[in-house]
């Protein structure tokens, strides 16, 4: 990417955490969408669940193995 111009942008903690806040309402939209489309509330906090366990999970297999990453946690 870097070779085409492109660039990756450091987002700070604080910013990051802004914006994981600015997103609630959206995941909130879409539990609610699921549920309407018959899924329990449980089911899809479930997956949000998943979801962030495997972010943690491979994050952690990156530092563990030292594997290059455009980002930095």
């Amino acid at each position: 990417m870097k070779a085409q111009g492109g660039q990756l942008l450091q987002i700070p903690a604080a910013e990051d955490a802004k914006w994981a806040k600015a997103l609630e309402p959206l995941a909130g939209e879409y539990k609610k969408e699921m549920t309407g489309k018959g899924y329990t509330a449980a089911e899809v906090d479930s997956w949000f669940k998943f979801i962030q366990e495997r972010i943690d999970y491979w994050k952690a297999q990156e530092k563990a193995k030292k594997i290059p990453t455009a980002f930095q946690y």
